[in-house]
This record gives structure tokens, sequence and C-alpha cells, in this order.
């Protein structure tokens, strides 16, 4: 009966500890995560005076597209 009884004991204990392991990973990544949320942007930005790719420089006439005849700016064209 003792050893019954010391042996559930142990099993309580170490579903305590493994209950007090998890809840500490779960703190460390929740820490971790709001670290990462409170980091700038500004890493995947450009430095400035970098040329900018000729992509992002391109411009679209609005009187090319099909919604065009709508547009009084474009009826005149």
């Amino acid at each position: 009966m003792a050893a019954q009884k010391q042996g559930e004991e142990e099993r309580a204990r170490q579903a305590a500890q493994r209950r007090f392991e998890q809840e500490q990973a779960r703190e460390a990544a929740h820490r971790e995560a709001e670290e990462e949320s409170r980091r700038p942007a500004i890493a995947a930005a450009p430095p400035p005076g970098a040329a900018v790719p000729a992509a992002e420089n391109f411009e679209t006439d609005p009187c090319k597209t099909p919604a065009a005849r709508f547009m009084s700016t474009c009826r005149n064209r």
C-alpha cells in the first residue's frame, strides 16, 4: 500500500513538473513573439539614397484602361 501511494505521489510530482515546464516554454514563446512584433520593419527598407528598381518607377496612363471611357479627363483624347 505504501509503495502504491509513493508511486502515485511520484506521478503527480512528474505531472506537475511537466505542467510547469510547459508553462515556462509558453511564456518564453510569448515573450519572443512580443519582442519580434516590437522590432521595426525598417530593416527591410532600402537604405536612404539607394537606387530604386525600374519597375517601381513605372507609371501607367489611366486613359489607356477599359474604364477610361467613363473618365471625363480621357473623353477628349
